[in-house]
């Protein structure tokens, strides 16, 4: 297979890859637009592509240490009564070394100042064994409080917000790759 030809198979799987990306990105709309969808389901969604949140955590990983970590904290602190508060968190690693740890909200919940605090206080907890750590946030809206006195290290963004930076993302990518020349394509696999 020539250069050319193998530059065009390329090209047509990029294209079939963005357009089952621009359709669970419609899928997500559905969901965040539904008041009854919870925060787990979105969570499942959003672990399996990580790409949604943005090029520069697509090398983001969780592993199985991390994964019981946060089981092990969950399961001793979330029990009985308070199991019904039991957090819906996500914790990845870099390469570097640094983590990010994703508390998830109902997409019908507005993000204030208790879930900022709330997800501090998991960083506290899971910072003793994961550090540097930085959170992000995840609801159905932002209370502009937040945004005006920014937490170090924490993003505040809603469902919709995260959306339309993937979709954008995507365009752009797009884009770009339209508007090489076709013999330069085959450069940049």
């Amino acid at each position: 297979m020539g250069a050319f030809a193998f530059g065009l198979l390329e090209l047509a799987l990029l294209g079939k890859q963005a357009r089952r990306r621009a359709e669970l990105l419609d899928y997500i709309d559905l969901l965040i637009s539904n008041p009854q969808t919870k925060e787990q389901l979105l969570h499942q969604v959003i672990v399996a592509n990580l790409w949604i949140l943005g090029s520069e955590y697509s090398l983001l990983s969780s592993n199985k240490t991390m994964r019981t970590a946060v089981e092990n904290h969950s399961k001793t602190r979330y029990t009985g009564k308070n199991a019904s508060k039991r957090p819906d968190l996500l914790l990845l690693s870099e390469m570097r070394g640094r983590h990010l740890l994703i508390e998830f909200k109902r997409p019908s919940k507005m993000l204030d100042r208790s879930d900022e605090s709330q997800a501090q206080q998991y960083r506290d907890d899971f910072g003793k064994t994961f550090h540097p750590m930085k959170i992000m946030l995840i609801g159905g809206s932002v209370d502009t409080k937040l945004r005006l006195n920014q937490a170090p290290d924490v993003e505040y963004i809603s469902y919709t917000d995260l959306c339309a930076r993937a979709r954008a993302e995507l365009a752009w990518l797009i884009n770009n790759l339209v508007e090489l020349p076709v013999e330069r394509r085959s450069f940049f696999s």
